[in-house]
């Protein structure tokens, strides 16, 4: 299906470190993803307005039925003699089918309508199928660079901060200047900036694979 035909496509641009982990992320994406669980509600929908137009074209069978009972005690005649005893018990039931004659193109477009409304909403699915898969991809890759950009900056901003301490020490041993000490300590502010846009960046990239995926 179209599901495994993206994922194919994806699969091998994903480094075989997090192939397991993408497959994964896509799957849950494809299984619980909310706006596709809204357009397979919308099919069930569809589906079931089709099943209701066709029905106006079949038969239709009704049953009806009644039942009576009497009883009546044991008389006697004026003379002494015993009278007829009367029981009555019966039950009868009829079976009616009936087929529904052309009652004008009304019936027929409201069928073709809903033939088309469940067509629709499959191509929307197949739509919003590729939309999010496409959407996970780019979720999942896009946590794993922001984390990788966010290693990187922590990273120098570590080794900026060993280097304005090592300039320290050098300026108060007379070996560097007052200038050269304003120059670390300048590489380390802009260090803890892209530090902070890196941190920010990978909270933004969970909070969309949460939003796409899942937690």
């Amino acid at each position: 299906n179209s599901f495994k035909i993206i994922f194919l496509i994806l699969f091998f641009s994903i480094q075989n470190l997090y192939a397991a982990d993408f497959y994964k992320a896509l799957q849950d994406a494809y299984l619980s993803n909310p706006e596709l669980n809204a357009e397979r509600k919308n099919i069930s929908v569809s589906e079931e307005d089709l099943k209701i137009s066709k029905s106006e074209f079949l038969p239709s069978v009704t049953i009806t039925g009644t039942k009576s009972e009497a009883t009546t005690k044991k008389l006697t005649d004026r003379d002494g003699t015993s009278a007829a005893i009367t029981d009555v018990d019966t039950e009868t039931q009829t079976v009616t089918i009936e087929q529904k004659v052309f009652q004008g193109l009304g019936g027929k477009a409201d069928l073709e309508k809903s033939k088309i409304g469940v067509n629709l909403a499959k191509a929307k699915l197949l739509k919003k199928e590729q939309e999010v898969i496409l959407s996970a991809a780019e979720a999942f890759t896009g946590v794993i660079l922001a984390n990788k950009k966010f290693k990187i900056n922590k990273e120098n901003l570590d080794l900026l901060e060993r280097q304005v301490e090592t300039d320290q020490n050098r300026l108060e041993s007379g070996i560097i200047t007052l200038a050269d000490l304003a120059q670390s300590e300048s590489s380390l502010a802009g260090a803890q900036a892209q530090f902070i846009n890196s941190q920010n960046d990978l909270v933004t990239a969970k909070l969309l694979y949460e939003k796409i995926i899942g937690p």
